[in-house]
């Protein structure tokens, strides 16, 4: 234990994410001091990238074309620099103009899955009054995620259930079955406002 009360941990891998030219310093650091760093290394094709900007290659330029060894290069449209893209993850640069420009450059990467849908209901009752009603339409309809939030209102205390799931018809299935629920218990409720 450290003086802090925690356990001590040894590294011997580290990873630094955002290699600009504070990063890949970072990296460099870790690398002659023994550390195994997540491969990182100059790309040809980022330089060429790089290139295109049309200002000199001089060593901090240059840090921004190490990337990832294996890494998918993500276009800059704005400055040329690329981000990167390792399995799930995506760099891109810090300054939100440029990176909302690369995130446009990055989409048709991303998986595309059936959008999830959602439907949300205002129920005046405690959680606590109908949870294990809930349950069992959860149980019923288990590709719908069913959330529940208290609220606390001039007209009362009450939830806001929210579904959500890939399918319209199973939503409205679960979402009737709370309606009968919560006229069954006597509760008022309403389509909750989005946002």
């Amino acid at each position: 234990m450290s003086e802090q009360g925690s356990a001590s941990r040894t590294f011997k891998t580290i990873g630094v994410v955002g290699l600009g030219t504070m990063g890949a310093g970072i990296a460099e650091v870790f690398a002659r001091n023994g550390f195994s760093v997540v491969g990182v290394e100059l790309n040809d094709e980022a330089v060429e990238r790089l290139k295109r900007g049309g200002r000199p290659l001089n060593e901090a330029r240059l840090k921004m074309a190490r990337v990832p060894r294996g890494a998918e290069l993500v276009e800059n449209p704005v400055s040329n620099a690329p981000g990167f893209r390792v399995e799930n993850v995506f760099v891109f640069a810090g300054i939100p103009s440029i990176a909302r420009a690369m995130f446009a450059s990055a989409i048709p990467m991303l998986v595309q899955a059936p959008p999830i849908l959602s439907a949300s209901v205002d129920a005046y009752l405690r959680e606590g009054d109908f949870a294990e009603a809930l349950e069992q339409i959860q149980n019923r309809h288990p590709t719908v995620e069913i959330g529940s939030y208290p609220f606390f209102r001039p007209a009362g205390p009450g939830t806001t259930i929210v579904f959500r799931g890939p399918d319209r018809a199973e939503i409205d299935q679960a979402v009737s079955a709370l309606y009968a629920m919560a006229t069954d218990l006597g509760a008022a409720t309403r389509e909750a406002e989005a946002g």
